[in-house]
């Protein structure tokens, strides 16, 4: 019993230990990222298969990592954080428009100390004038 306990334990040690790193890298990265990163790990278990215990690789299996990894040199050279979209403010001079902004919010993440994230969300302007 003594030893079945403390593989458990380690065990579930272990596993908290993952989801902290986890999300640590997923604070100072995206998750994109954390994809991509998985995809290389897949990748590294099948060279490490085969150079260590002799597995056999099919030319598909093959295909499908050289694609994998071209793939995250895509990312890695091409890609980047998605920019949003931004919208046309209305003119002035056209009678339909507002007289002043709607509501503006910001949210603002900061990573801190160990990686916590402290979020502060702050109300810029409210309202509209009247006519």
């Amino acid at each position: 019993p003594g030893l079945c306990t403390m593989l458990l334990i380690c065990s579930g040690f272990n596993a908290c230990l993952l989801n902290v790193a986890n999300f640590m890298v997923t604070s100072y990265t995206s998750p994109v990222t954390l994809q991509v990163l998985g995809n290389v790990k897949s990748c590294l278990s099948i060279a490490v298969s085969v150079a260590i215990f002799g597995n056999d690789l099919t030319v598909e299996q093959g295909i499908g990592v050289v694609l994998c990894l071209f793939g995250v040199w895509l990312y890695n050279h091409k890609g980047g954080p998605a920019r949003a979209p931004t919208a046309d403010k209305p003119k002035g001079g056209d009678k339909d428009s507002p007289k002043s902004s709607a509501t503006e919010v910001e949210m603002k993440f900061a990573n801190r100390g160990a990686g916590y994230a402290d979020s502060t969300l702050t109300a810029v302007s409210i309202g509209s004038k009247s006519p």
